[in-house]
C-alpha cells in the first residue's frame, strides 16, 4: 500500500509539474513571442448609415459594414481628430459666411483633382469622400457639410444630404449642375443675384447641346430659371463691397445647356475681394483677387452669387 501510494504521489507530482510547463510554454509562445501590434492607415470606409469602419489587422483590411452597400473616403492632410478639430473650431464663428470662409482657407493647398465621384448612366453611384483633392463642386459640397457638421459622423450625413437630392446616394440624384445644387439646398443657401440691381434673369434647358445631345448622359435635361450679375458690374469696384466672406460664387456662361463653368468662394481681407477655388493653372486650391481671375478668364459673363 505504501508502494501504491507512493506512486501515486509520484504522479501527481508529474502532472502538476506537467500544467506549468504547458502553461508557461503557452506564456512564452502567446505573450512572449506576440508579434508586433500591426499599424494600419488612416484611411477609412463609410457605410450608408454614417457609420466608418477602419483597416484592421493583421492584413490591415477594412472591417465589414453592417449593410451592403459602402463607399471609400480619404481624409487627405486631417485624421479624425484633426478633422473633428477642425470642425469645432469652425464653430467659433456665429456668423455663417464667416465659418464657411475658415473652412474654406482650410483647403488652400490641397490638390486639384477631377472625376473622384464614381457614378455614371451604367455605373453605380458610390458616396465618395476625397478631402485629398478637390474640383470646384466637390469643394463648396465639403465646405457646407463641415461648417454644418457636428463631427466626421455627422459630415458624412450632411454630405449626402447636400451633395443628393433627398439625399439619395444615385447618379440621377446628385446635384450635377451648380442652379439645381443651389436649389435643393435652399434650407443652408439662398440665390441673392436678383437682389443686386442691373442682375439678369433667364430660363435655360440644362443639360442639352446645341446638337441634341446630352452633356451629362443619363441625365434628362430640365428648365431652369437662372439670375446672375452680368460682368461689366462685377468689375466695377463699388460692387465689391457688396460681397461678402463665404459667399458662394458660380461664373455663369451664355453656352447652351450649361449654367456655369466654375465655381469657387469669397474672402474678404483688407477690404480686397478673393476668389479661393481650385485653380487648374497651378493645379491646387488658390487664393486670389477677384478682379485679378476676371480679368484673365473673360469667358464668364457674369457672377450666380448665393450666400448662407
Amino acid at each position: 500500500m505504501k508502494n501504491n501510494k507512493g506512486v501515486a504521489s509520484i504522479l501527481i507530482v508529474l502532472i502538476i509539474v506537467g500544467v506549468l510547463a504547458l502553461g508557461g510554454g503557452t506564456y512564452y509562445f502567446l505573450v512572449k513571442k506576440a508579434p508586433k501590434p500591426v499599424v494600419c492607415t488612416q484611411e477609412a470606409k463609410i457605410c450608408p448609415d454614417g457609420s466608418t469602419v477602419s483597416r484592421i489587422g493583421p492584413d490591415c483590411e477594412f472591417a465589414e459594414c453592417s449593410s451592403k452597400e459602402e463607399a471609400i473616403i480619404n481624409f487627405g492632410k486631417w485624421d479624425n481628430k484633426s478633422l473633428n478639430d477642425f470642425i469645432e473650431n469652425s464653430k467659433k464663428d456665429k456668423n455663417n459666411g464667416d465659418r464657411i470662409k475658415y473652412i474654406t482657407q482650410g483647403f488652400i493647398g490641397v490638390p486639384c483633382q477631377g472625376n473622384t465621384l464614381v457614378g455614371a448612366k451604367n455605373i453605380p453611384e458610390k458616396f465618395i469622400i476625397n478631402l485629398g483633392g478637390v474640383d470646384c463642386s466637390t469643394l463648396s459640397d465639403y465646405v457646407l457639410a463641415l461648417v454644418f457638421a457636428n463631427d466626421i459622423k455627422d459630415f458624412s450625413e450632411k454630405l449626402r444630404l447636400i451633395r443628393y437630392e433627398l439625399g439619395k446616394i444615385d447618379f440621377a440624384n446628385r446635384n450635377h449642375f451648380f442652379s439645381q445644387w443651389v436649389k435643393n439646398n435652399s434650407n443652408y443657401l439662398s440665390d441673392i443675384s436678383d437682389n443686386f440691381t442691373g442682375s439678369v434673369c433667364e430660363t435655360k434647358e440644362l443639360n442639352k447641346k446645341k446638337e441634341g445631345d446630352y452633356w451629362v448622359d443619363g441625365i434628362e435635361p430640365f428648365i431652369q430659371k437662372i439670375c446672375y450679375v452680368p460682368r461689366n458690374i462685377i468689375l466695377d469696384k463699388s460692387f465689391e463691397s457688396k460681397l461678402k466672406n463665404g459667399d458662394i460664387v458660380g461664373f455663369h456662361t451664355s453656352s447652351i445647356g450649361l449654367d456655369v463653368t466654375h465655381e469657387g468662394i469669397i474672402s474678404i481681407n483688407n477690404n480686397e475681394v478673393y476668389l479661393i477655388h481650385p485653380s487648374s493653372k497651378y493645379n491646387k486650391v488658390i487664393e486670389e483677387k477677384l478682379s485679378e481671375y476676371l480679368k484673365m478668364n473673360p469667358w464668364s459673363d457674369g457672377l450666380i452669387i448665393v450666400r448662407s
